[in-house]
């Protein structure tokens, strides 16, 4: 069996270098932030409740545009083996770190990361995309093994 030489703390996959800008139907540019998710475990073993504790999500967005974005976070929806997953918003509204910006100033970024191991406790591969209003990430896909 063959291995990956490298051995990451953290498997982060960089995904989707979305256009900065897209025409909508009435010909005006929608600033598209770019996105990324990643885990921290590309193949998880389920060992017990604890286990799942080690296991994040990271969110990345990167405004690479030249004017401010309305992040509208009451848009952004997680979506799990194409199911909308009804606890995203609770999640992000509960944050401890208290995020209040709405807006992303160019150049600037987000990273932010979630415990995430409940949402994950059967057997099996995993899709998942990230999208809200003007973004949609490329899907990740992950294996949870017993």
């Amino acid at each position: 069996m063959k291995y990956w030489p490298y051995r990451p703390s953290w498997a982060l996959v960089l995904l989707l270098p979305m256009s900065a800008l897209a025409a909508t139907q009435s010909g005006q540019s929608v600033q598209r932030p770019w996105v990324a998710i990643g885990v921290n475990k590309l193949v998880s073993r389920f060992i017990d409740e604890n286990h799942l504790k080690e296991f994040n999500l990271q969110f990345v967005m990167f405004n690479d545009n030249k004017e401010t974005i309305h992040l509208n976070r009451a848009s952004w929806r997680l979506i799990i083996n194409g199911k909308d997953h009804p606890n995203f918003q609770w999640v992000l509204a509960n944050d401890p770190k208290g995020r209040g910006d709405e807006s992303l100033p160019p150049g600037e970024y987000l990273n932010f990361s979630y415990a995430l191991g409940d949402w994950f406790k059967k057997a099996g591969t995993y899709k998942v995309v990230w999208k809200g209003d003007n973004f949609k990430s490329a899907p990740i896909y992950f294996r949870v093994l017993h």
